[in-house]
């Protein structure tokens, strides 16, 4: 009968946190704040100067509790750090998730202002009855889908590319 121990000898152990409730408090947190808030620009609009309201209550209570929440879960997430639970392989997930979500923060504003300016550039022109200097191919829903492929394109790319670094066990 082989020895389980020796079988993953080579292996790291991959540590999996317990079930929490931080992230479902956290949602309270911003919801009560997204709540508070909506009730301080209604108070602001419709509420006269002599009402009270709870608004600022529900917004600084909202906030408190959002404030409190994270800095439990960062606490957690620190404590598990120095007690050595995380690995190497678990560092390499998080360098992979922060890398996925700046590229896709970077190809979103890219798109989007890439758009404003194409828009910007057109009405500029017909304004002064001039041609755009973006290309006529380029325009409107072609820079759209031009910019949409070539995200595309470039993620299947990595993906293909670094596909064994998410499924190294």
């Amino acid at each position: 009968m082989a020895n389980p121990s020796s079988a993953s000898a080579g292996h790291e152990k991959y540590y999996v946190p317990e079930s929490s409730s931080l992230a479902v408090r956290a949602t309270i947190g911003l919801i009560l704040s997204v709540f508070g808030a909506a009730m301080m620009l209604n108070d602001m609009t419709f509420g006269g100067a002599e009402e009270s309201s709870t608004s600022v209550w529900v917004l600084t209570v909202g906030l408190v509790f959002f404030i409190f929440t994270l800095a439990s879960w960062f606490g957690t997430a620190i404590r598990e750090n120095l007690a050595g639970m995380n690995s190497s392989q678990l560092h390499q997930s998080y360098v992979l998730g922060m890398f996925w979500f700046i590229f896709s923060e970077v190809m979103f504003f890219a798109a989007f202002f890439g758009v404003v300016c194409g828009e910007s550039c057109e009405a500029i022109a017909i304004s002064k009855n001039q041609k755009c200097w973006m290309p006529s191919q380029l325009s409107n829903v072609s820079l759209r889908r031009a910019i949409s492929e070539l995200t595309n394109d470039f993620s299947l790319h990595v993906f293909r590319r670094h596909t064994f670094l998410l499924y190294d066990c």
